[in-house]
């Protein structure tokens, strides 16, 4: 597992997730397989054009209906419960798949593959975030890949020995094993608290707002859709007229699973990556429309299965490798805000509209007889002149995601955090590489802030150059960036910066000793003598976290201390931060109380290193105050055996206790303090006057109800604190409406 970069901590549910998302696809496989064979066999022919329409008109009513139904639900639930009505609905069908419960089913399996496949990414957003994505979503996909591969060699040997009437168990085998991994998967869930209350409402994009380059994305989807669905059709229809019977068919479907899961995982683990790296966004864009405008045009030629099925092969596969990752791309210059608003509408609504259009172009050429059903090869020329068009846009795409790119950087709104993908294809690394070279320090610092989250070999010479050339700022940044990667930023490079003696050298010195560089403590003593306290003070410390006995460092930090210079503390607090030990804590109590603000924010910093009950009183001290209550705050959320628990928990109760004391405990315990005892604490509170510890339990409480399921007693209790909170208010306000018409009472109707 460390080969394909997942830390230890992830593999656990990052194995639970690829065994689920396998079961998913595998169900969606053997599924589909049963769907397709068993409605070409024994249904209406003719009707499958339809079926493309009314799965259109049923996606788009049932995920209306859906989202409405699990707002704010546990996911997990979600899952579960809606798996066990997949279950029971397929099983239904299991002794009864016959007439009209043929299309039935058909639509029935379409249902279940999407919104299986929308759950399962929901929860792995909850259980990983976008960095972890980057590196752990790939291997979770290639579980799909495995699914077709298994599930479709599987189905053949499966069918000998069982029957095809018993493929459709294997359906409920896989929905059965997604249902455990979804329990199974609970304790690594990352709770998500949605505040409805608190955030800000959409505002819809208007269609003038809508700009060109979105229109092409827009269009991508809608022709490869479009395409699709003709595909699909015309493969479906002719492995029914080369295969007549049943279990041909199921056979036929399962070697076609199989040979695409394998392809695309050599596309997605080989191709994609290399593709986009040499050639750029424009060949990944033109891949699959060209493989259409090909594999149609010899489908014309020679109308034989063959023929369709190498279009249909490279359909399947190059839209779930390459061309997946290049939708995913171009959506990258957009802002955050407007890809929320308009970007469901387009991959989801937009999709099954013209999925939808497919299959009713289809019936209705059929029906009318524009063309036989026996020439469906001829529907190439549609998805020819279709892929026409698609190339034609292809370019436009290529030429509006350049200039987005550029305009996104420009305006600092690009966000490569929030792609769950490595960005390596050319036309990026270019506009990043050419922004990291311009003569603008904010640009240049934008462009370093990006690359925190991808590989940064594509761009290790200009890295290299700009820390030897750049200004102090961009060196800091780059640094920063590289602090323990020796290939980009080579130990030479940080022994050289740290002889150089300037106001990098202390961070210098830091990374050095990190990165544990051999006879470094050679080069930093003659540094203990430097006027600089802060290149000083990192040369002592960085000595005596090897050496606690060198007398010369420990001179250095005790005339530190004993001086009493903030600005001196101050620096010697910014290079002690990862040697907590190095400095007692009765001098970290006694700098602490005597120290300005900055100094205070650096102990406290430190002190999250280093918990420890003396340290309390100093620290909630710090948590009264605007200027040191956020790092006073981390300084008290420790992980594990916290010692200020209890204390916490005392000045909550203290009927001594001022309100604001309370109110700042109140905006952390629910962190510290286990949930179960902690709601019997909070309730009472619930019954105070002051409005501003009633509104901070009240968030506390929820914030609770989001980690654990409060039981019933604690539930009747604070629905009595509200039945009682309604009765004062209407008194209140019953008393207000009483004094209006009273002319002598307008200072008390005032108050209330």
């Amino acid at each position: 597992m460390n080969i394909i970069n997942i830390k230890p901590k992830e593999k656990p549910p990052a194995l639970i997730l690829f065994i689920m998302f396998f079961s998913i696809v595998a169900a969606s496989i053997t599924g589909s397989t049963i769907k397709d064979s068993v409605f070409l066999s024994h249904f209406e022919k003719s009707f499958l054009p339809l079926m493309y329409v009314l799965i259109a008109i049923t996606m788009t009513c049932v995920i209306y209906f859906y989202k409405k139904l699990v707002y704010q639900k546990d996911q997990i639930k979600v899952i579960i419960y809606s798996s066990l009505i997949f279950f029971a609905s397929i099983s239904i069908f299991k002794n009864n798949l016959i007439g009209w419960g043929i299309p039935i089913f058909y639509v029935l399996i379409e249902v279940i593959t999407i919104i299986s496949i929308m759950q399962f990414w929901v929860l792995a957003g909850e259980i990983f975030n976008a960095r972890q994505a980057k590196r752990i979503f790939s291997i979770i996909i290639a579980g799909g890949s495995f699914a077709g591969i298994g599930a479709g060699y599987g189905i053949k040997p499966f069918t000998e020995v069982y029957g095809i009437s018993n493929l459709i168990n294997l359906t409920l085998f896989f929905i059965i094993v997604t249902i455990a991994m979804a329990i199974i998967i609970k304790p690594y869930r990352v709770l998500i608290i949605i505040d409805s209350q608190n955030s800000l409402p959409v505002i819809p994009i208007k269609l003038n707002k809508i700009t060109p380059y979105t229109k092409n994305i827009a269009l991508l989807i809608a022709l490869s859709s479009f395409t699709s669905k003709i595909i699909d059709y015309q493969f479906k229809m002719t492995a029914a007229s080369t295969y007549t019977s049943e279990l041909e068919l199921v056979n036929f479907f399962g070697f076609y699973y199989a040979s695409t899961g394998i392809f695309t995982l050599i596309m997605q683990f080989f191709i994609t990556g290399f593709l986009l790296n040499r050639f750029g966004v424009l060949a990944g864009l033109l891949i699959l429309p060209i493989a259409v405008l090909f594999g149609s045009a010899g489908f014309i030629l020679v109308g034989t299965l063959a023929a369709v099925y190498v279009t249909k092969f490279s359909d399947q596969v190059i839209k779930f490798s390459t061309n997946s990752t290049i939708q995913e791309i171009l959506w990258l210059p957009l802002s955050s805000k407007y890809k929320e608003q308009i970007k469901p509408s387009i991959d989801g609504s937009l999709k099954t509209i013209f999925e939808g259009l497919a299959g009713l172009l289809i019936f209705l050429i059929i029906y009318f007889k524009v063309i036989p059903e026996s020439k469906i090869y001829l529907l190439s020329i549609l998805t020819i002149m279709v892929a026409i068009i698609w190339i034609w846009n292809s370019f436009r795409l290529k030429k509006g995601y350049v200039s987005s790119l550029v305009k996104s950087i420009e305006n600092r709104q690009l966000d490569l955090d929030k792609i769950e993908i490595d960005i390596e294809d050319m036309h990026t690394v270019q506009i990043i590489d050419q922004t990291l070279k311009e003569n603008n320090e904010l640009k240049q610092l934008f462009a370093l802030d990006l690359l925190w989250t991808v590989p940064l070999h594509p761009w290790k010479t200009t890295i290299q150059y700009l820390f030897n050339q750049s200004t102090l700022e961009i060196k800091r940044g780059i640094l920063e960036l590289n602090w323990k990667n020796n290939e980009i930023i080579p130990d030479s490079y940080i022994l050289e910066e740290i002889l150089s003696i300037s106001d990098l050298t202390p961070h210098a010195i830091r990374c050095a000793s990190q990165r544990g560089i051999k006879n470094l403590d050679e080069v930093i003593t003659p540094l203990l003598k430097e006027v600089s306290t802060s290149i000083a003070s990192a040369a002592a410390i960085t000595i005596l976290s090897k050496n606690p006995q060198n007398k010369k460092s420990k001179s250095v930090i005790e005339k530190i201390i004993t001086d009493g210079s903030q600005e001196k503390i101050s620096d010697m607090m910014s290079n002690i931060q990862d040697y907590t030990n190095l400095i007692s804590n009765d001098d970290l109590l006694k700098i602490f109380i005597n120290g300005e603000n900055s100094v205070k924010n650096s102990i406290l910093k430190l002190l999250k290193k280093k918990p420890n009950q003396i340290f309390f009183e100093i620290i909630f001290s710090a948590l009264l105050e605007p200027s040191t209550q956020k790092n006073a705050r981390m300084a008290l959320l420790v992980k594990s055996k916290n010692p200020y628990r209890k204390k916490l928990v005392a000045v909550l109760i203290n009927p001594k206790s001022n309100i604001n004391s309370k109110i700042q405990v109140l905006k952390v315990i629910d962190r510290i303090e286990e949930t179960e005892p902690l709601i019997n604490i909070i309730i009472p509170f619930l019954n105070n006057l002051d409005l501003k510890i009633l509104d901070e339990s009240c968030n506390t409480l929820i914030k609770i109800s989001k980690k654990i399921e409060i039981d019933k007693f604690s539930l009747i209790q604070i629905n009595n604190s509200i039945d009682q909170l309604a009765n004062r208010t209407i008194q209140l306000w019953n008393f207000e409406l009483s004094l209006k018409n009273k002319i002598h009472s307008k200072l008390i109707g005032s108050q209330l």
